[in-house]
């Protein structure tokens, strides 16, 4: 009886699972809109993110992974680059990865999407096709709602640029189910490192 149960219940969950991943798929005409967006950018229409101190860098991870409906330019009003320049503002404080992620969780830009941070040990992490290490400390922040494509991460580590490419390397803008995030966009300094996977907007 406990096994018809609970193959019941399994079968529930699958079909509901589905039923959802319908209503919320993109449709072809908003893929197709970022890849012309990526495609203008490569031509010399982009937006280059210039406020970086020498020892802090917004980087476009272009060239490490083959991502097809990827636009790797995060300009000033977007969700990531909000992101990233409020955390170069506040990273520089000496803070600690929770502290970062609670304030990055209450940026305007998400809107009335209600958002909750969480400490990560290196090991499998959301997002990642592998296991993710090289980091000391590190705080994911995420909507409460599972469906929406955005997952963002600081991190503290003695070697950024090594982390930077870990991350680069296995991440997936399509690790949701149901949807997939427009953008992957990095920040860091000596000491922390801000990785964001996301919607242009949550408008």
């Amino acid at each position: 009886m406990k096994k018809f149960l609970i193959f019941n219940l399994v079968g529930m969950l699958v079909i509901g699972s589905l039923t959802g991943c319908g209503k919320n798929q993109p449709n072809e005409n908003t893929q197709n809109t970022g890849n012309e967006t990526a495609t203008e950018n490569t031509t010399g229409e982009g937006t280059t993110n210039d406020t970086a101190d020498t020892n802090e860098a917004v980087e476009d991870n272009t060239g490490t992974t083959d991502h097809s409906n990827q636009d790797t330019t995060a300009t000033a009003d977007s969700v990531a680059g909000v992101l990233m320049e409020q955390f170069l503002t506040e990273a520089k404080d000496g803070t600690d990865t929770t502290k970062l992620a609670e304030a990055l969780s209450k940026n305007s830009v998400f809107g009335e999407v209600s958002m909750t941070t969480m400490e990560v040990e290196p090991g499998y992490l959301s997002g990642f096709e592998n296991e993710i290490s090289g980091f000391s400390k590190g705080t994911m922040f995420a909507p409460m709602i599972g469906t929406i494509p955005f997952v963002g991460y600081v991190f503290e580590t003695d070697d950024t640029q090594k982390l930077v490419d870990t991350l680069i390397a296995n991440a997936k803008l399509d690790w949701n189910i149901c949807t997939s995030a427009d953008e992957m966009q990095h920040a860091s300094n000596e000491k922390y490192v801000l990785f964001v996977m996301s919607p242009k907007s949550f408008e």
